[in-house]
């Protein structure tokens, strides 16, 4: 059954009660990104959980291989973004979401588990104005 609520509160959960998480075009609309990740890790299980999630997410002007076409993108996105709120339920079209997930989860070894990740970014030229995807997986692995 999905779980619902709002998640930049405590949902009613015990800590790491889920084997996995997943996280499916949500971070863009929640008001505090960083409050509903760290609520997410809280519920993933230690030492053998899993957190995965596809975003849409802000374009990096300097990533991309074509640099003129990913700056206008993002003068788009960021142009954009405030009627998008308004129209869409407050999705955010320019938020930094991988990076959020990234700052929460970290990505080397913390306390008695390591964190393995497996990620993508990549770009969707026909679901503009959100072209701009990432998905990935974290493991939380425990050290032996």
């Amino acid at each position: 059954h999905p779980v619902t609520g709002d998640l930049t509160s405590t949902l009613p959960f015990q800590d790491g009660e889920f084997d996995a998480v997943v996280c499916f075009l949500t971070l863009c609309s929640v008001t505090e990104p960083q409050k509903a990740v760290t609520e997410m890790k809280r519920l993933v299980k230690p030492n053998g959980g899993t957190f995965g999630y596809v975003e849409h997410i802000a374009i990096d002007p300097n990533e991309a291989q074509e640099k003129l076409s990913a700056k206008l993108f993002d003068v788009q996105q960021t142009t954009l973004d405030p009627l998008q709120q308004l129209v869409a339920h407050n999705c955010h079209l320019h938020r930094y979401s991988e990076d959020t997930i990234m700052q929460s989860f970290g990505t080397a070894t913390m306390g008695e588990e390591s964190i393995q990740v497996q990620r993508e970014r990549f770009f969707v030229n026909d679901m503009w104005p959100v072209c701009m995807q990432c998905r990935g997986v974290i493991q939380r692995v425990p050290l032996v």
